[in-house]
């Protein structure tokens, strides 16, 4: 194999030694694929730099409909023939559309399945026919295909098309040939065109190459590789492709200079799959994910890239819906800017939201969402508001204009989202974003075939066309190739490995059309020559085994419960069976080690004092540190937040919120036990209901969902009953006067600003002050006490609030209402607010000196966090509802 003498150049896989001995680098060379004419090119370039040559003429190596192509339009530029654009084939794949599906509502006898496919079928279809000169007019021929239902379809649709073809002046390429056949031009009688590595020859080139008069050789390289073949098989697709992924790292390693090729089954997830363990193996991950030193030529469509996914999901937003992980997606989307500030607006509208995945999101509600969240005081762009607004007013509009002028709107919906974003691009994005360009910019092809077409179905017209645009990743200059099947074909390896080589997916298979009849297919060679240029598998094997010098295949023993048997290759051996089981990646435990090693420091990072004034989170944080450092470093630092997890009716904290509600609005209007007992139980339940409508209002419209009104319903009547309950409860009580309510302060300890709310405050009747926390379930006082409490909260409150005689709980749950906590008596000092306690309190107990010790340790827990101390000994209950589990990983079996 000829070696590259530029190392900047690709390496040569195509060799070029026996082409030399028949040819010379001025003829013309036609292959049945792209790769194949560059490498033609790139060998016979490199051949000519080993023989000291410094310049040349252009060598014209193409792939032969390129190359027909552009002999059209040269002699069109000539005057030798009228001029008619040839058809570009998203313009032709949207003509079949329209024309199907006209015919369908008219006729109704051919059912459509699937669009898309039969829009392809007919495409195909006339590229056979047309490709193999089978002429329709011929009444033999046409007798056969008006016997079969859907032949006859065909056409009458084929005759519809040809229509639209003249009236807009436009041609297939096959079209094309038949008028160039008719003319000599810029083909000398001395020609010589060379026909490289087919299989067989679509007749439409031979016979045109024929009235050209030129001389044709077909070049097929003869040399057989005479080493051993070696198959393998494995117990399932993951270890096959693991496999794959070490040999190829392992090969790159010990050859230096040698070329490395592997052959996909021709499926999106195989070639997904085997780039992640790629990326593993080779460690390409993160900062180095650009890196891989691999060529991956088997192709993803446009629509498939990333930057050009997300501009679909923002239009498809704009003109209907997305489901809501792809919104969710969108929003944290490196190519979308407009929701990145405020830095929690992105968790505030999935909050807000708090749909499931696959739920569809439409415009409107994302505005309604932002509408709530400014209500709410959330900061938001007034500006990215009103063209928001301006968009769904578009989309409710559904006017009719030609394609080409919805190009300027689909700009405006992207810019408006901030796509494609700030950030430089890399090389693969640019390439995106140009593809993107010309897509746009060939909009206006479609203007006189569809006419006037709403702003929707514009853009599924541009969505169908990226579906065929291919999107390839390639750089030059890389000696490891992952191709498909058909890309492969032609070209020699130093090492090649072939997937999947068992009998279902290598047997010889020839695509039937379902629009010719069988009886003229079986005359027909439709193998190698329609558009996809689809070659029968057993000459892709015998190409293989003729090409490269070492081979490597493999395939897997059970596919979904059936038993595979491998395709029989010449030069077998034998099949050896791998039954090994996953391997952790090199990749992986290298990262397991840094990891490791991250997390066995025994800081957090400290706070800044510039960071001080930002920290938020009031006795959640005192709280927080408690429990867990990690907590309070990774919820009040990092500011991740707790997503609201998803209830079919009114979550827990939602019930909180609905009682907290209630008793604020009833101790609005009775704001005194004197007035209470004056109350019959006819007024206490008008002024509860009246609490509850208030409470229920207020909660319904700042949340982010509306429960179903069963579920609305099932809860007042669950509040009713136990609110009564507890103003029941309270009657009981000492005379006391509710002097506060949900009151707000501010608490200035070791320059940090604690933020808190109070549910409530007692003036009881000997002048002393009770601080009360509503709670819905039974409350253990021990939880005050430690050098690391598990509730500090109303510990926080009486060590820096004056007025601070008594703390305790009330504890609003149903069968068991109390008010469980301690105050200080001037004759019995510190004692249990509920006298039906079983603890009694140390008499001992001083209240002054209680509240210094909570001081104490609040502010110890206080300077922890800033200091960033986190080396403390779990509770059980330290863990308890942290969703933050994935991160820690205490509870794993790691440690």
């Amino acid at each position: 194999m000829t070696k590259p003498i530029n190392s900047d150049r690709a390496p040569t896989l195509f060799d070029i030694s026996e082409l030399v001995m028949n040819a010379k680098h001025t003829d013309i060379f036609l292959t049945p694929n792209h790769r194949l004419a560059r490498h033609v090119k790139f060998a016979w370039e490199e051949r000519l730099i080993s023989m000291g040559r410094k310049n040349w003429l252009r060598i014209e190596s193409h792939h032969w409909e390129i190359w027909l192509k552009t002999q059209w339009e040269r002699a069109i530029l000539a005057g030798l023939i009228d001029p008619v654009t040839l058809i570009n084939p998203n313009v032709e794949r949207e003509i079949w559309r329209r024309v199907i599906l006209e015919d369908q509502m008219k006729e109704l006898s051919f059912n459509l399945v699937d669009v898309s496919t039969t829009v392809e079928n007919a495409i195909r279809t006339r590229k056979i026919i047309q490709r193999n000169r089978l002429n329709l007019k011929d009444s033999g021929i046409k007798s056969r295909f008006l016997l079969e239902e859907d032949c006859a379809s065909y056409l009458r649709w084929e005759s519809i098309f040809r229509k639209h073809l003249s009236k807009n002046n436009i041609i297939t390429l096959e079209d094309s040939i038949a008028h160039l056949s008719k003319v000599q031009f810029n083909l000398p009688r001395d020609a010589t065109v060379n026909l490289v590595e087919f299989d067989s020859v679509p007749p439409i080139l031979s016979d045109y190459l024929h009235s050209q008069g030129v001389k044709t050789i077909i070049q097929k390289q003869q040399k057989t590789s005479n080493s051993s073949h070696h198959i393998t098989s494995y117990v399932s697709k993951q270890t096959e492709l693991q496999a794959v992924a070490r040999w190829v790292f392992k090969t790159s390693r010990e050859e230096d200079n040698g070329t490395i090729g592997v052959v996909l089954d021709d499926t999106k997830l195989e070639r997904q799959r085997l780039e992640h363990l790629l990326r593993r193996e080779f460690n390409c991950l993160d900062d180095s994910y650009y890196d891989l030193p691999i060529n991956f030529s088997t192709l993803i469509t446009l629509n498939q890239a990333p930057l050009i996914r997300d501009a679909f999901r923002i239009l498809k937003l704009v003109t209907g819906a997305i489901t809501f992980s792809n919104f969710t997606s969108l929003l944290q989307s490196r190519f979308i800017t407009k929701f990145k500030e405020p830095y929690d607006l992105q968790s505030k509208i999935i909050n807000a939201l708090n749909r499931d995945d696959s739920d569809q999101i439409e415009l409107s509600e994302i505005l309604d969402a932002l509408k709530r969240l400014s209500d709410k005081n959330t900061l938001l762009d007034e500006e990215l508001l009103t063209e928001l607004n301006h968009l769904n007013q578009v989309n409710d509009a559904n006017s009719s204009h030609s394609i080409s002028s919805w190009s300027s709107f689909i700009d405006q919906c992207l810019s408006i989202f901030g796509w494609p974003g700030i950030e430089a691009p890399d090389s693969f994005e640019q390439r995106q974003y140009e593809l993107w360009q010309k897509l746009m910019s060939g909009l206006v092809c479609f203007d006189s075939v569809l006419g006037k077409i709403t702003c929707s179905e514009a853009i599924d017209v541009l969505y169908r066309s990226s579906t065929k645009q291919p999107f390839q990743t390639e750089t030059e200059g890389r000696r490891i190739h992952i191709l498909g099947r058909l890309e492969a074909a032609g070209l020699s390896f130093d090492q090649l490995w072939i997937t999947s080589i068992d009998g279902d997916h290598w047997n010889a298979v020839t695509k039937k059309s379902p629009f010719i009849p069988i009886s003229i297919q079986k005359h027909l060679d439709t193998t190698g020559n329609d558009s996809t240029n689809e070659a029968d598998h057993r000459d892709l094997l015998d190409d293989y085994t003729r090409l490269n010098k070492s081979i490597f295949s493999s395939f897997v023993e059970n596919d979904n419960n059936q038993n595979m048997r491998c395709t029989k290759l010449p030069n077998i051996s034998e099949i050896r069976p791998d039954r090994s089981k996953w391997k952790t990646p090199i990749a992986w435990n290298k990262a397991a080690a840094r990891l490791s090693t991250i997390f066995q420091t025994e800081q957090l990072p400290r706070i800044l004092n510039s960071e001080l004034k930002d920290i938020k989170g009031g006795s959640r944080l005192i709280e927080d540190q408690s429990l867990c450092p990690l907590r309070a470093f990774l919820r009040h630092r990092c500011k991740l937040n707790y997503n609201k997890p998803f209830s079919l009716g009114l979550s827990s904290l939602d019930r909180g919120k609905l009682m907290h509600a209630g008793l604020f609005y009833f101790w609005g209007c009775i704001q005194s036990h004197s007035e209470l007992i004056e109350l019959d139980d006819k007024q206490i339940k008008k002024f509860i209901k009246e609490a509850l409508d208030e409470g229920f209002q207020q909660f319904l419209k700042s949340s982010h969902t509306i429960p179903r009104q069963t579920f609305i319903l099932w809860e007042r009547q669950r509040l009713n009953e136990l609110l009564w309950e507890w103003i029941s409860f309270e009657k009981t009580r000492s005379p006391f006067k509710v002097i506060s309510r949900e009151e707000k302060f501010e608490i200035e300890c070791l320059d940090t600003s604690l933020k808190i709310s109070i549910d409530r405050i007692d003036l009881l009747e000997d002048g002393s002050y009770l601080i009360v926390d509503y709670k819905s379930s039974l409350q253990n006082l021990s939880d005050w006490f430690g050098s690391h409490p598990k509730k500090p909260q109303l510990p926080l409150y009486a060590a820096f609030l004056p007025n601070n005689d008594g703390i305790g709980f009330a504890e609003v749950k149903k069968d068991n209402c109390r008010i469980n906590g301690l105050i200080r008596q001037v004759d019995k000092g510190v004692v249990n607010l509920d006298p039906n306690t079983r603890r009694s309190m140390n008499k001992e107990m001083n209240w002054d000196s209680q509240i210094e010790i909570w001081k104490e340790t609040i502010l110890n827990l206080l300077k922890d966090f800033i200091n960033g101390q986190k080396e403390i000994e779990l509770t059980s209950g330290s863990c308890k509802n942290c969703a933050f589990d994935s991160i820690c990983r205490i509870n794993s079996s790691g440690g």
